[in-house]
Protein backbone atom coordinates (compact mmCIF):
# COMPACT_ATOMS: atom_id res chain seq x y z
CA UNK A 1 0.00 0.00 0.00
CA UNK A 2 1.67 3.37 -0.84
CA UNK A 3 1.93 6.14 1.63
CA UNK A 4 -1.12 8.14 -0.36
CA UNK A 5 -3.66 5.10 -0.43
CA UNK A 6 -2.83 4.98 3.31
CA UNK A 7 -3.59 8.51 4.13
CA UNK A 8 -6.64 7.72 2.09
CA UNK A 9 -7.70 5.10 4.27
CA UNK A 10 -6.95 6.76 7.77
CA UNK A 11 -8.59 10.28 6.69
CA UNK A 12 -12.03 9.52 8.17
CA UNK A 13 -10.08 8.78 11.83
CA UNK A 14 -8.39 12.25 11.33
CA UNK A 15 -11.09 14.61 10.07
CA UNK A 16 -13.50 12.64 12.91
CA UNK A 17 -10.09 13.46 15.59
CA UNK A 18 -9.96 17.51 14.31
CA UNK A 19 -13.78 17.70 14.66
CA UNK A 20 -13.85 16.07 17.97
CA UNK A 21 -11.54 18.78 19.19
CA UNK A 22 -13.03 21.51 17.41
CA UNK A 23 -16.41 20.59 19.37
CA UNK A 24 -14.50 20.46 23.03
CA UNK A 25 -11.87 23.46 22.78
CA UNK A 26 -9.79 24.53 26.35
CA UNK A 27 -8.09 27.67 27.11
CA UNK A 28 -5.04 28.66 28.65
CA UNK A 29 -2.25 26.00 29.55
CA UNK A 30 -4.46 23.76 31.16
CA UNK A 31 -6.06 21.30 28.65
CA UNK A 32 -6.99 18.26 29.87
CA UNK A 33 -9.82 17.11 27.39
CA UNK A 34 -7.44 17.67 24.57
CA UNK A 35 -4.72 15.27 25.66
CA UNK A 36 -6.74 12.98 26.59
CA UNK A 37 -8.02 12.87 22.92
CA UNK A 38 -4.58 13.68 21.44
CA UNK A 39 -2.89 10.60 23.90
CA UNK A 40 -6.06 8.37 22.34
CA UNK A 41 -5.69 9.22 18.91
CA UNK A 42 -1.87 8.34 19.17
CA UNK A 43 -2.35 4.68 21.18
CA UNK A 44 -0.28 2.13 19.88
CA UNK A 45 1.76 3.94 17.38
CA UNK A 46 5.58 3.78 17.64
CA UNK A 47 6.46 6.58 19.08
CA UNK A 48 8.37 8.01 22.34
CA UNK A 49 5.81 9.95 24.45
CA UNK A 50 6.54 12.63 27.15
CA UNK A 51 3.85 14.38 28.94
CA UNK A 52 4.64 18.12 30.07
CA UNK A 53 5.06 18.13 34.04
CA UNK A 54 3.62 21.36 34.58
CA UNK A 55 1.13 22.03 31.41
CA UNK A 56 -0.89 19.36 29.24
CA UNK A 57 1.55 19.02 26.64
CA UNK A 58 2.19 16.05 24.75
CA UNK A 59 5.70 15.44 22.70
CA UNK A 60 6.10 12.48 21.01
CA UNK A 61 8.82 11.10 19.14
CA UNK A 62 9.14 8.77 16.29
CA UNK A 63 12.88 7.06 15.92
CA UNK A 64 14.16 6.54 12.17
CA UNK A 65 16.09 3.61 11.56
CA UNK A 66 18.65 5.37 9.63
CA UNK A 67 20.93 8.50 10.38
CA UNK A 68 20.57 11.70 9.25
CA UNK A 69 19.09 15.21 10.63
CA UNK A 70 15.58 15.68 12.47
CA UNK A 71 12.52 17.56 11.71
CA UNK A 72 10.05 19.16 14.36
CA UNK A 73 6.80 19.61 13.99
CA UNK A 74 4.76 21.83 17.01
CA UNK A 75 0.92 22.62 17.42
CA UNK A 76 -0.45 24.43 19.64
CA UNK A 77 -3.55 23.10 21.44
CA UNK A 78 -5.14 26.03 23.14
CA UNK A 79 -8.09 27.73 21.50
CA UNK A 80 -9.57 31.28 21.50
CA UNK A 81 -12.12 33.22 23.47
CA UNK A 82 -13.81 33.97 20.35
CA UNK A 83 -17.72 32.87 19.87
CA UNK A 84 -18.14 30.46 17.14
CA UNK A 85 -21.08 31.05 14.96
CA UNK A 86 -20.22 29.34 11.80
CA UNK A 87 -23.22 27.20 12.30
CA UNK A 88 -21.06 24.13 11.48
CA UNK A 89 -22.20 20.28 12.95
CA UNK A 90 -18.88 20.24 14.77
CA UNK A 91 -19.00 23.74 15.79
CA UNK A 92 -17.59 24.95 19.56
CA UNK A 93 -19.81 23.42 22.16
CA UNK A 94 -18.46 25.62 24.68
CA UNK A 95 -20.08 29.09 25.07
CA UNK A 96 -17.43 31.78 23.96
CA UNK A 97 -14.85 29.38 22.85
CA UNK A 98 -13.30 28.27 19.64
CA UNK A 99 -10.30 26.96 17.56
CA UNK A 100 -9.87 30.00 15.07
CA UNK A 101 -6.28 29.41 13.48
CA UNK A 102 -6.21 32.30 11.32
CA UNK A 103 -6.29 34.71 14.59
CA UNK A 104 -2.79 33.39 16.01
CA UNK A 105 -0.06 35.94 14.60
CA UNK A 106 2.29 33.21 15.14
CA UNK A 107 -0.04 30.38 13.17
CA UNK A 108 0.53 28.80 9.86
CA UNK A 109 -0.87 26.37 7.64
CA UNK A 110 -0.39 24.32 4.80
CA UNK A 111 -3.39 22.55 2.48
CA UNK A 112 -3.09 19.94 0.10
CA UNK A 113 -5.89 19.07 -2.45
CA UNK A 114 -6.77 17.49 -5.65
CA UNK A 115 -8.74 19.73 -7.63
CA UNK A 116 -10.10 16.39 -9.91
CA UNK A 117 -12.10 14.99 -7.30
CA UNK A 118 -14.54 18.07 -6.67
CA UNK A 119 -14.40 18.91 -10.61
CA UNK A 120 -15.19 15.25 -11.94
CA UNK A 121 -18.02 14.00 -8.68
CA UNK A 122 -19.18 17.41 -6.58
CA UNK A 123 -21.33 18.46 -9.44
CA UNK A 124 -23.84 15.24 -9.64
CA UNK A 125 -22.73 14.64 -5.99
CA UNK A 126 -24.19 16.42 -2.90
CA UNK A 127 -22.29 14.68 0.20
CA UNK A 128 -19.11 15.76 -1.90
CA UNK A 129 -20.38 19.84 -2.87
CA UNK A 130 -21.07 19.40 1.09
CA UNK A 131 -17.25 18.27 1.95
CA UNK A 132 -16.44 21.47 -1.13
CA UNK A 133 -18.11 24.29 0.74
CA UNK A 134 -16.92 22.80 4.27
CA UNK A 135 -13.15 22.86 3.02
CA UNK A 136 -13.51 26.58 0.93
CA UNK A 137 -15.88 27.72 3.67
CA UNK A 138 -18.75 28.94 1.47
CA UNK A 139 -20.34 28.15 -1.43
CA UNK A 140 -18.60 30.52 -3.65
CA UNK A 141 -16.55 27.31 -5.72
CA UNK A 142 -19.52 26.36 -6.82
CA UNK A 143 -19.02 28.56 -9.60
CA UNK A 144 -15.95 26.24 -10.82
CA UNK A 145 -19.06 23.94 -12.54
CA UNK A 146 -20.09 26.79 -14.83
CA UNK A 147 -15.31 27.56 -16.09
CA UNK A 148 -14.70 26.65 -18.65
CA UNK A 149 -12.41 22.89 -18.87
CA UNK A 150 -8.90 24.50 -18.98
CA UNK A 151 -9.49 27.19 -16.59
CA UNK A 152 -11.72 24.46 -13.31
CA UNK A 153 -8.59 23.95 -11.50
CA UNK A 154 -6.48 27.39 -11.31
CA UNK A 155 -10.28 28.31 -10.44
CA UNK A 156 -10.34 26.10 -7.10
CA UNK A 157 -6.69 27.40 -6.28
CA UNK A 158 -7.81 30.80 -6.01
CA UNK A 159 -10.80 30.34 -4.48
CA UNK A 160 -8.89 28.55 -2.25
CA UNK A 161 -6.04 30.58 -1.43
CA UNK A 162 -8.85 33.73 -0.58
CA UNK A 163 -10.77 31.27 1.88
CA UNK A 164 -7.44 31.27 3.48
CA UNK A 165 -6.96 34.86 3.21
CA UNK A 166 -10.41 35.48 4.41
CA UNK A 167 -9.39 33.37 7.73
CA UNK A 168 -6.86 35.72 8.43
CA UNK A 169 -3.71 34.43 6.41
CA UNK A 170 -2.52 37.92 4.02
CA UNK A 171 0.15 35.78 2.57
CA UNK A 172 -0.66 32.46 1.00
CA UNK A 173 1.63 30.83 -1.28
CA UNK A 174 0.46 27.82 -3.69
CA UNK A 175 2.72 25.22 -5.85
CA UNK A 176 1.51 22.68 -8.76
CA UNK A 177 2.78 19.43 -7.83
CA UNK A 178 2.71 16.78 -10.55
CA UNK A 179 3.51 13.08 -9.78
CA UNK A 180 4.39 10.39 -12.47
CA UNK A 181 1.14 9.86 -13.64
CA UNK A 182 0.53 13.63 -14.76
CA UNK A 183 -2.09 14.13 -11.57
CA UNK A 184 -2.05 17.85 -10.49
CA UNK A 185 -1.94 18.35 -6.63
CA UNK A 186 -1.95 22.00 -5.30
CA UNK A 187 0.16 22.19 -2.15
CA UNK A 188 -1.26 25.78 -0.79
CA UNK A 189 0.41 27.85 2.38
CA UNK A 190 -0.70 30.24 4.41
CA UNK A 191 1.03 32.93 6.69
CA UNK A 192 0.61 36.23 8.07
CA UNK A 193 4.54 37.02 7.81
CA UNK A 194 7.10 36.79 4.72
CA UNK A 195 9.72 35.60 6.74
CA UNK A 196 7.30 32.44 6.80
CA UNK A 197 6.90 32.31 2.73
CA UNK A 198 10.74 32.48 2.64
CA UNK A 199 10.98 29.69 5.04
CA UNK A 200 8.29 27.49 3.61
CA UNK A 201 10.31 27.52 0.20
CA UNK A 202 13.48 26.80 1.80
CA UNK A 203 12.06 23.91 3.25
CA UNK A 204 10.05 22.59 -0.60
CA UNK A 205 13.38 22.62 -2.25
CA UNK A 206 15.48 20.57 0.20
CA UNK A 207 12.39 17.85 0.22
CA UNK A 208 13.70 14.14 -1.08
CA UNK A 209 13.52 14.64 -4.93
CA UNK A 210 13.45 10.29 -5.24
CA UNK A 211 9.65 10.50 -5.17
CA UNK A 212 9.08 11.23 -8.66
CA UNK A 213 7.21 14.64 -8.17
CA UNK A 214 7.88 17.60 -9.65
CA UNK A 215 6.88 20.92 -9.47
CA UNK A 216 5.26 23.50 -12.14
CA UNK A 217 4.89 27.31 -11.49
CA UNK A 218 1.66 28.07 -12.17
CA UNK A 219 2.74 31.61 -13.81
CA UNK A 220 5.34 30.18 -16.24
CA UNK A 221 3.70 30.63 -19.81
CA UNK A 222 5.79 27.03 -21.02
CA UNK A 223 4.77 25.20 -17.85
CA UNK A 224 7.92 23.67 -16.97
CA UNK A 225 8.11 20.78 -14.45
CA UNK A 226 10.92 21.47 -11.76
CA UNK A 227 12.54 18.86 -10.16
CA UNK A 228 13.20 19.36 -6.11
CA UNK A 229 16.62 20.43 -5.55
CA UNK A 230 18.30 23.00 -3.60
CA UNK A 231 18.85 24.93 -6.70
CA UNK A 232 16.52 24.33 -9.38
CA UNK A 233 16.55 25.49 -12.78
CA UNK A 234 15.33 28.95 -13.13
CA UNK A 235 14.51 29.49 -16.91
CA UNK A 236 10.25 29.70 -15.87
CA UNK A 237 11.77 32.61 -13.44
CA UNK A 238 13.49 34.23 -15.68
CA UNK A 239 10.52 33.99 -18.30
CA UNK A 240 7.75 35.24 -15.42
CA UNK A 241 10.00 37.73 -14.30
CA UNK A 242 10.86 39.76 -18.38
CA UNK A 243 7.13 39.19 -18.23
CA UNK A 244 6.62 40.93 -15.13
CA UNK A 245 9.21 44.03 -15.99
CA UNK A 246 7.77 44.80 -19.64
CA UNK A 247 4.25 45.37 -17.79
CA UNK A 248 6.11 47.94 -15.59
CA UNK A 249 6.23 51.26 -18.16
CA UNK A 250 9.07 52.96 -15.72
CA UNK A 251 10.76 49.31 -15.12
CA UNK A 252 10.82 47.60 -11.62
CA UNK A 253 13.72 47.78 -9.00
CA UNK A 254 15.35 44.49 -8.24
CA UNK A 255 13.95 45.02 -4.22
CA UNK A 256 10.46 44.83 -6.16
CA UNK A 257 11.50 41.58 -8.29
CA UNK A 258 12.77 40.23 -4.98
CA UNK A 259 9.02 40.84 -3.08
CA UNK A 260 7.15 39.68 -6.57
CA UNK A 261 9.38 36.42 -6.64
CA UNK A 262 8.08 35.65 -2.40
CA UNK A 263 5.21 36.54 -3.04
CA UNK A 264 4.07 35.11 -6.31
CA UNK A 265 6.27 32.41 -7.59
CA UNK A 266 7.27 29.27 -6.39
CA UNK A 267 11.40 30.41 -6.44
CA UNK A 268 13.29 32.20 -3.71
CA UNK A 269 14.52 35.87 -3.88
CA UNK A 270 17.67 34.86 -3.05
CA UNK A 271 17.89 34.08 -6.80
CA UNK A 272 16.82 36.59 -8.50
CA UNK A 273 20.06 39.45 -8.15
CA UNK A 274 22.08 36.63 -9.68
CA UNK A 275 19.58 36.01 -12.94
CA UNK A 276 18.98 40.04 -13.23
CA UNK A 277 22.84 40.07 -13.87
CA UNK A 278 22.70 36.89 -16.17
CA UNK A 279 19.18 38.90 -18.15
CA UNK A 280 21.38 42.05 -18.44
CA UNK A 281 24.68 40.15 -19.65
CA UNK A 282 22.28 38.29 -22.10
CA UNK A 283 21.03 41.52 -23.03
CA UNK A 284 17.27 40.91 -22.48
CA UNK A 285 17.05 43.46 -19.69
CA UNK A 286 19.01 47.03 -18.94
CA UNK A 287 19.95 47.68 -15.34
CA UNK A 288 20.51 51.60 -14.53
CA UNK A 289 23.09 51.63 -12.79
CA UNK A 290 24.66 48.48 -14.46
CA UNK A 291 25.92 46.97 -10.97
CA UNK A 292 23.07 45.13 -9.64
CA UNK A 293 21.46 46.16 -6.18
CA UNK A 294 18.50 46.16 -4.37
CA UNK A 295 17.63 50.11 -5.79
CA UNK A 296 18.67 48.99 -9.48
CA UNK A 297 16.18 49.52 -11.67
CA UNK A 298 15.53 46.98 -14.10
CA UNK A 299 13.93 47.64 -17.84
CA UNK A 300 13.31 45.46 -20.80
CA UNK A 301 16.55 45.69 -23.34
CA UNK A 302 16.36 47.74 -26.04
CA UNK A 303 18.91 47.85 -28.72
CA UNK A 304 20.76 51.13 -29.11
CA UNK A 305 19.86 52.86 -32.65
CA UNK A 306 22.90 51.66 -35.37
CA UNK A 307 24.81 55.19 -36.46
CA UNK A 308 24.46 55.74 -39.81
CA UNK A 309 27.05 55.45 -42.56
CA UNK A 310 26.98 59.30 -44.34
CA UNK A 311 28.40 57.60 -47.78
CA UNK A 312 25.05 55.63 -47.90
CA UNK A 313 23.48 59.19 -48.53
CA UNK A 314 25.56 60.40 -51.05
CA UNK A 315 24.30 60.93 -54.75
CA UNK A 316 25.47 62.01 -57.94
CA UNK A 317 23.35 64.70 -57.93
Amino acid sequence: MSVLERAREIQPDLVRLRRSLHREPELGLQLPRTQEKVLAALDGLPLDITLGRDLTSVTAVLRGGLPGGAVLLRGDMDALPVAERTGLDYASEVAGSMHELGKHRSTEVMVTFQPAFLTRFAKANQNHRRAGDAAFGGTEWHAVFDQPSNEKFTFLRDQYRESLRRAGFTHTLFFEMVDEGNHVLYLIFGTRHERGLEKMKEAMWSVDRDHGVRYRDPKDTEQQQLALELEPHTGPLRRILLEHIAAAPKGLTVAELKTFTLLETVYKPSQVTKLITDMRDAKAVTTTPRRVTAETVVVPYVAPPQPSNQADHLTLF
